[in-house]
């Protein structure tokens, strides 16, 4: 039947079919077949190694980079369709976590995108992350901090909008559940939203807009779900500062 090394040939050669190899292989004694499974065990191994040096050449190259541009690292984010956006995000609570021994730290997140913010959330890194998410009454929707000109940070973030844009009407879709109604309206018990089914009528539509128009003026047109949130992200940052991590933002092209 030949070497090892012809019985290996014969078994990699593309045009040879099962059948064909299951008969070579049994006409191959006990130390032919010993011979080739030693043949390609090494041929597997030399694979492998070429697999691991070429690995290892790219991440030379990536270090080679950030070396040149050791102030900045970027991680984008590129949509092939469309983003992976969780229609619940806002129930999805998080209050961050920095770890002392951490050499870098998250500080800023796009969290509507499920599977990025997921994986940074489940903390299977070594790194911190100052991100929160206070997403129930409970955690501090709703509730605003004092800067120190005195004011809530309302003003500091996001500056002058409508009540539209800061929240106080909530229009749900006609299908919506009754669960996540109730949800919704629970939390409009802590941001004074105004809650309304597609599909009102226009009565109830006007008088819905009425409402939460004055509500957002009499919060002093700040924000529905409050600033609590920047105070305690502040100080997780300052806490990943005070440990001298690197911070890093998470943003998609043409954002930065």
């Amino acid at each position: 039947m030949g070497s090892a090394a012809s019985i290996e040939h014969r078994w990699r050669m593309e045009n040879a079919t099962t059948a064909e190899v299951s008969e070579i292989v049994q006409a191959l004694t006990e130390d032919q077949q010993l011979l080739l499974l030693k043949a390609l065990h090494v041929e597997e191994e030399k694979r492998a190694e070429e697999t691991r040096l070429s690995a290892s050449l790219k991440v030379k190259k990536v270090n080679s980079a950030s070396e040149a541009s050791s102030h900045k690292s970027h991680l984008y984010f590129t949509l092939r369709d469309r983003p992976a956006i969780v229609e619940n995000t806002e129930n999805i609570s998080y209050h961050g976590h920095i770890k002392a021994e951490a050499p870098a730290c998250y500080v800023s997140f796009p969290g509507k995108y499920a599977a990025g913010w997921d994986a940074l959330i489940k903390e299977q890194h070594d790194l911190s992350v100052a991100c929160v998410f206070l997403c129930t009454p409970e955690d501090g929707l709703g509730q605003h901090s004092s800067s120190p000109d005195g004011r809530c940070y309302c003003h500091q973030i996001y500056g002058e909008r409508d009540y539209k844009t800061f929240g106080y009407l909530r229009i749900l879709p006609a299908n919506c559940s009754v669960e996540e109604e109730n949800r919704q309206r629970t939390k409009a018990l802590a941001t004074r939203m105004v809650v309304l089914r597609e599909g009102a009528s226009k009565e109830d539509r006007e008088a819905a807009e009425m409402e939460a128009q004055r509500a957002w003026e009499e919060s002093g047109r700040t924000a529905s779900w409050g600033c609590q949130w920047f105070h305690v992200w502040k100080e997780k940052v300052s806490a990943a500062v005070a440990l001298k991590q690197r911070l890093k933002v998470v943003f998609f092209p043409g954002q930065a």
